[in-house]
């Protein structure tokens, strides 16, 4: 039996409402955040998960301006701009704030949608991927933690071999004066002045190298180091014990 006109349109009214619905359906509970924004930037519609995503209740975010959502200011208003002007925006990361204050990283997927050259709304996607740029950062942190160390690590070994360095350099002058000094006892008989002389330059010289090795059994570092310093940068320090190794060495060519 044939139908009429009348159930054949009632027929396929009733097939477009369904059509409607499972469309509505769709995009309501789609899993993506999906949304509208008219030109001026005011949010027309948003589907449940976009609302989820960042805690809003309808009411709280449509019709609100868009960048009353989005932590960077600069991004939202590039995007808008790019829009107008027929661009599509692919994987566009953007920050977006939570009711609770938290920030959301998202990437957006948008086109605008032109009648007759006048532009009516944008068709956005909203991708979650805070999770994802929070791993990263725990990655990132992890290997910038471990770039400092070693950073420590290595300033720790330049600064034990310039502070070996400085060492050796303090104990030299008077280990050289006390080698003069006894290399004159031995080489040259010495007369009552001489050998006061002599005693006298390596008992100030051995002196020196205890007093340099007292401090820096210092309990503090920076107490061990102001002793170094100021054995390098006493003027003449170093001058002072070669001439007095240079004044034994003539005393004991005069007695010869």
């Amino acid at each position: 039996m044939g139908y009429t006109n009348l159930e054949r349109g009632t027929s396929e009214k009733e097939a477009l409402l369904r059509s409607v619905a499972h469309l509505r359906d769709f995009v309501e509970n789609a899993p993506e955040g999906l949304r509208r924004i008219g030109p001026d930037g005011h949010i027309l519609w948003a589907n449940r998960a976009e609302l989820d995503m960042l805690g809003y209740t309808r009411e709280e975010y449509v019709g609100h301006h868009i960048a009353e959502f989005h932590a960077d200011a600069q991004v939202i208003e590039d995007f808008l701009a790019r829009l107008s002007r027929g661009e599509t925006l692919c994987d566009r990361e953007a920050r977006m704030i939570g009711k609770d204050g938290s920030i959301r990283h998202v990437l957006t997927n948008s086109s605008a949608l032109f009648k007759n050259g006048k532009f009516i709304h944008t068709r956005c996607f909203t991708h979650d991927i805070t999770e994802r740029k929070r791993a990263e950062e725990k990655v990132i942190s992890a290997y910038e933690r471990e770039l400092a160390a070693r950073e420590v690590a290595e300033a720790g070994i330049r600064n034990k071999d310039e502070f070996i360095a400085v060492v050796l350099h303090a104990l030299r002058p008077s280990l050289n004066a006390i080698l003069s000094g006894a290399r004159t006892l031995r080489e040259n008989p010495p007369d009552a002045a001489q050998l006061k002389h002599s005693c006298d330059l390596i008992e100030r010289n051995a002196m020196a190298q205890l007093h340099l090795i007292e401090d820096l059994l210092a309990p503090t570092r920076a107490a061990r180091l102001a002793s170094i310093r100021r054995l390098m940068l006493e003027p003449g320090a170093e001058a002072l014990y070669e001439a007095s190794g240079r004044d034994a060495l003539s005393h004991g060519r005069g007695g010869e």
